[in-house]
């Protein structure tokens, strides 16, 4: 893994055999960056789970084993039960130039993957807390 922070963006690259969600936690946690956003993420992963959110809390999940190639990533970084959390969604190429996407579960890195990412700074606050309506860890912003 290689990341750099300039001012408020950090720069991301994971090698292959990287788990993405363990990778870019453990790069936040070494820049100091605690709440953000995803300004871009492109690469090739495969062992890719992918969820839909069926209500109550829930997701429905699929396992794409061969992955695909990642031309979109999206999603914030919070705070949960004082822990970096990662929300993302993604949108993966196959060989054939079909398309499929969703919640991010879990992932690892194929060939590379690239992530810019943007710090939310000044006064504002962003975690994670259960919500009663939807059964999920809501992001709340002050």
């Amino acid at each position: 893994m290689q990341f750099r922070r300039a001012e408020s963006i950090v720069a991301v690259r994971l090698e292959p055999g990287e788990e993405v969600f363990t990778a870019l936690t453990e790069a936040v946690k070494q820049v100091h960056l605690s709440q953000g956003f995803v300004v871009s993420g492109i690469g090739h992963l495969h062992k890719v789970k992918l969820g839909y959110f069926i209500g109550g809390g829930e997701y429905a999940f699929k396992e794409f084993p061969e992955g695909g190639e990642l031309l979109s990533l999206a999603g914030n970084l919070a705070s949960k039960e004082g822990q970096p959390f990662f929300h993302l969604h993604a949108v993966f190429a196959r060989d054939d130039y079909s398309l499929f996407g969703g919640h991010l579960g879990a992932a690892t890195v194929d060939v590379t993957l690239e992530v810019m990412l943007q710090e939310v700074g000044g006064a504002a606050r962003m975690h994670r807390k259960p919500d009663e309506a939807t059964g999920l860890h809501a992001l709340v912003i002050k």
